[in-house]
Formats: structure tokens, C-alpha cells, sequence
């Protein structure tokens, strides 16, 4: 859930501790649960496990303009976090062992 999402990442992010945060997923990410991985000081990735996050979907200009469902606004809040630290050409395809640590995801 995106909500429960943010607030893992802003409690990892504004923590007054000094100690380090180490996230193991034992499962491949997707979505809002990569974001929580990301939050990490120091993250591992089962192997053969995966990363995906999928793009918004696009708006259509035909229907009436609505306020958004507040999930959509904090899945909007969880791509612009997740686009932080991974390029948005990633969105909409799993990410596998080799690009993960391409971009130094793991054992940081």
C-alpha cells in the first residue's frame, strides 16, 4: 500500500538515531514495497528476485478533470521517491540481479 509505504520511507529517512537501517527481502519488489528496500542504508536482494515498478497510468484529456483518489495521489508520491534513485526508464519492466547491481542497489 502506498500510504503505508510513505510513511516507512519518511520514518528510515528523518530517523534521529544514529544506527544504519539493512532491509533483506527474501522476495522480489514491486511497486510501493520497493520503496521501503530503497529507504535502506544497506539493501539485499535474494537471488533470481526482481524489481519492477509500474509508470502512472496515462491521463485521458476526454474525461471530465476529478480530484484524484488519494491512493493515486500516493502512488504519484511514491514514483516521484522511487525515481530518486532509479532512472524512470526502469518503470513498467522487471529489474534483474545484473542492472540492480549495475546501479550499486545492493550491499550499499
Amino acid at each position: 500500500m502506498p500510504d503505508i509505504a510513505l510513511a516507512i520511507h519518511h520514518l528510515i529517512k528523518n530517523r534521529t538515531h544514529p544506527g544504519r537501517v539493512v532491509v533483506h527481502s527474501l522476495g522480489s519488489l514491486l511497486n510501493s514495497d520497493l520503496l521501503v528496500w530503497l529507504a535502506a542504508d544497506e539493501r539485499t536482494l535474494r537471488p533470481g528476485a526482481w524489481i519492477r515498478f509500474e509508470p502512472l497510468p496515462p491521463t485521458h484529456p476526454n474525461r471530465p478533470r476529478r480530484r484524484p483518489h488519494p491512493a493515486f495521489s500516493d502512488y504519484a508520491q511514491v514514483l516521484k521517491l522511487v525515481e530518486q534513485y532509479l532512472p524512470s526508464e526502469f518503470a513498467g519492466r522487471a529489474i534483474y540481479e545484473s542492472e540492480i547491481e549495475e546501479w550499486d542497489l545492493v550491499g550499499q
